[in-house]
């Protein structure tokens, strides 16, 4: 990155002349090419080091290089673009039992935005299938809260519930579809099954953590100007 946006005449020419039109140049170039403010700092910052231990460059650039600030939540959180949730669900295998379970958990991820905690703590106690609603132990918030359940996300889980959950002791929702049959209970599972079927669905450049369905959901939210808060 930094021998692309400062040509070696350019760095030691500024053992002459002033140091701020260059830095400031390369900071955005960088910047324009996308990347995150922090990145390009530290990489002005280990290319003053690096040239000066060269011997390139005899002038201290710590004076003219920025301390940038790092806002928390100052942007939108890594997501799915837009379409990407659909592939993703089609990428799941309706004709076998894993891939009905993980349809159904893929749904709850991107329809109802819930977190891959809220998800896999799901009990058959939770679903009130008379008022069409799910209750969702909050993993940040207030406490439990009952959420609508969509229709075809409803009949995702019931088909699972019926046809492909194993008969066990659990109430929980989502079991291990072989042997012992035991529930889910790390996020990590869902994170490998996302990353699964966000490689069979061509997608990348996101983090594959169950997480980008939730910030995805919060997103579109946004975008039509819904309220955030559950």
């Amino acid at each position: 990155m930094a021998a692309s946006y400062i040509p070696l005449e350019t760095v030691r020419g500024l053992n002459r002349g002033p140091l701020v039109p260059h830095v400031g140049a390369y900071i955005e170039r960088a910047r324009s090419e996308g990347y995150p403010p922090k990145t390009v700092l530290v990489h002005v910052q280990l290319t003053a080091s690096l040239n000066r231990y060269r011997g390139l460059v005899h002038r201290d650039w710590s004076p003219v290089v920025p301390h940038g600030a790092k806002w928390a939540l100052a942007g939108l959180p890594r997501h799915l673009p837009p379409g990407a949730a659909a592939k993703v669900l089609a990428a799941c295998d309706r004709n076998r039992a894993r891939g009905r379970r993980d349809y159904a958990i893929l749904l709850l991820l991107s329809r109802l935005g819930l977190r891959g905690g809220e998800v896999l703590h799901l009990t058959l106690d939770d679903i009130d299938w008379e008022r069409g609603q799910i209750l969702v132990r909050l993993r940040k918030g207030p406490g439990p809260a009952r959420m609508p359940l969509p229709p075809d996300v409803g009949r995702a889980v019931a088909f699972y519930l019926r046809r492909d959950r194993p008969r066990g002791g659990s109430r929980r929702v989502f079991l291990r579809v072989i042997a012992p049959y035991e529930p889910l209970s790390r996020t990590a599972v869902l994170s490998v099954m996302v990353a699964r079927y966000m490689r069979l669905a061509g997608i990348g450049a996101v983090r594959h953590g169950a997480h980008v369905f939730s910030c995805g959901h919060g997103v579109c939210l946004l975008h039509v100007s819904q309220p955030l808060l559950r």
